[in-house]
């Protein structure tokens, strides 16, 4: 499987994710790192270098950039 496919079977279990209660706090941190790592990804891919600080889930840019 390649790289891109993996990027979007990812992307859908967040989705998913979105769409249904967690089960505990476990399930919670998971998810919620794999949306955060993916949030980095795209950053990194739009900009070609790291975020320098955390980026906004919903609107992609850095926090202090962010007024959602």
């Amino acid at each position: 499987m390649k790289t891109p496919e993996q990027i979007k079977i990812l992307r859908q279990i967040v989705d998913d994710w979105d769409a249904r209660p967690l089960l505990d706090d476990a399930e919670e941190t998971l998810f919620g790192w794999l949306a955060e790592g993916l949030a980095v990804y795209d950053y990194e891919k739009r900009h070609g270098k790291p975020p320098t600080e955390r980026v906004c889930l919903l609107c992609g840019k850095l926090w202090s950039q962010c007024y959602c």
